[in-house]
């Protein structure tokens, strides 16, 4: 009990509460988003919609945060967390609402979207390695994995219920509704943000330039033999899956008995799994020698419940899949997350979250853009089987490399500090991080 008495502290309660209201309009506004796409791109020769186009403009929503990535790391590692926080929620608050306005206004022309997504996915790549960098400065280092899970539990909560209205609001409103409604849940966000108070960033030394800061945390990342496994297989994981999730939205709105209310469905199927995997990961404390195995155990059970979602023709199957593969999903970014967050110092942590997130979704934008081209050729039901299939390999490395093993299951005062090797004795040392060496 004494855990939770410090984990909901006043600053982790308001951070948590108003980014629990924004990933639900984000949520509902991800559902409505392709689905607008089609909608707006059907012709008599298409009548499905524009697939192609469809993975462009979900590509320029990602492509900001693989190019930024590393830059916006390096600034929250050295800048005020909290500004950019806030500041990320307020324009992004007032692109959504402007654009939804002009939407319902009839007076927004359809090219409009690729700038939006662009300043967008901008403010998004600032504000991912600020916000997971803050959480381990407002509550104690015990409570860390908790505080991960209940950050997790409130963006799969928000995820569930705005993936399962936001079918049903787009079939009744249309994507209007729900992007002005994605708006003011931003502004909701970084309004409630401005009472939170985080403390400074500690710099120890001489300033250094920004650039020498993203090539520090990139030499550290890739010099941990562990974290460069799952880097690695993190970008191929990223990358054949969002070719099959990028499908998952013309499969359902070219299917008879789909549609966008099933597709919503489906979603909310795996975000009530990820909820059920942040309520086990709360109740119940993994060991540390039995990370490997429930981590390996989770990655798998992920990977084979998206096989057969391109096989199966009766949708209402796909709903226990999708809850499967959103308890699996939990499991293996929780864990993830609060390893990092143990091992990496508080001045470093968010160049290593920047390239994190830079690394691991490189190669996203990508597959989102080919994503309809190769359903062009081979057709979407085969082209999601695909992708999903090569999961498999992709997954691989992290079931059999010993470096990560050791990585995932050392203990986080064990854990090194960026520019210390990780525990265990397959690891390869990393050189030191200047401002941390002796």
């Amino acid at each position: 009990m004494d855990t939770v008495k410090r984990l909901w502290n006043k600053n982790f309660a308001i951070l948590w509460q108003g980014q629990l209201i924004s990933d639900f309009g984000n949520a509902a506004f991800s559902v409505a988003l392709g689905f607008w796409v089609l909608n707006a791109t059907a012709s008599p020769g298409t009548p499905g919609g524009d697939v192609t186009l469809m993975g462009l403009v979900m590509a320029c929503f990602a492509l900001p945060e693989v190019v930024l990535g590393p830059f916006a790391g390096a600034l929250a590692d050295r800048a005020d967390r909290k500004r950019i926080i806030i500041a990320a929620d307020f324009l992004r608050g007032l692109l959504f609402a402007a654009t939804g306005a002009a939407l319902i206004s009839g007076i927004f022309p359809f090219w409009m979207i690729f700038p939006l997504a662009i300043l967008s996915g901008a403010c998004a790549a600032f504000f991912s390695p600020a916000l997971s960098s803050a959480i381990p400065d407002i509550v104690p280092k015990d409570s860390l994995s908790r505080a991960n899970s209940a950050r997790g539990f409130s963006t799969t909560l928000s995820s569930l219920l705005g993936n399962s209205l936001g079918g049903v609001l787009f079939a009744a409103a249309g994507a209007p509704l729900l992007i002005l409604l994605n708006g003011m849940s931003f502004l909701y966000a970084s309004v409630s943000q401005l009472f939170m108070k985080l403390p400074p960033v500690k710099r120890a030394g001489a300033k250094k330039r920004m650039i020498r800061d993203m090539a520090d945390g990139m030499r550290y990342a890739f010099s941990t033999a562990g974290l460069r496994t799952l880097l690695i297989s993190g970008m191929l994981i990223n990358l054949f899956a969002m070719i099959g999730v990028t499908l998952l939205t013309p499969l359902f709105n070219g299917t008879p008995g789909y549609g966008a209310e099933k597709y919503g469905l489906m979603m909310g199927s795996m975000m009530a799994g990820a909820v059920a995997g942040m309520a086990a990961l709360s109740a119940v404390k993994i060991r540390a020698d039995r990370r490997s195995a429930v981590f390996g155990a989770a990655i798998m059970t992920m990977v084979c419940s998206t096989v057969p979602i391109g096989l199966i023709l009766d949708v209402n199957w796909l709903y226990p899949l999708a809850f499967l593969a959103g308890t699996a999903n939990a499991f293996v970014n929780v864990m993830v997350q609060t390893i990092i967050q143990s091992a990496v110092a508080a001045r470093n942590r968010g160049k290593v979250f920047g390239i994190l997130a830079t690394v691991t979704g490189g190669l996203q934008p990508l597959s989102m853009a080919l994503s309809g081209a190769i359903a062009g050729i081979a057709g979407i039901r085969p082209a999601i089987t695909a992708a999903f299939s090569l999961l498999v390999v992709a997954a691989l490395p992290l079931l059999i490399d010993k470096n990560f093993k050791a990585f995932i299951d050392s203990d986080a005062d064990e854990a090194p500090a960026a520019g210390g090797p990780p525990a265990g004795p397959e690891a390869v040392p990393a050189p030191p991080l200047p401002d941390e060496a002796e």
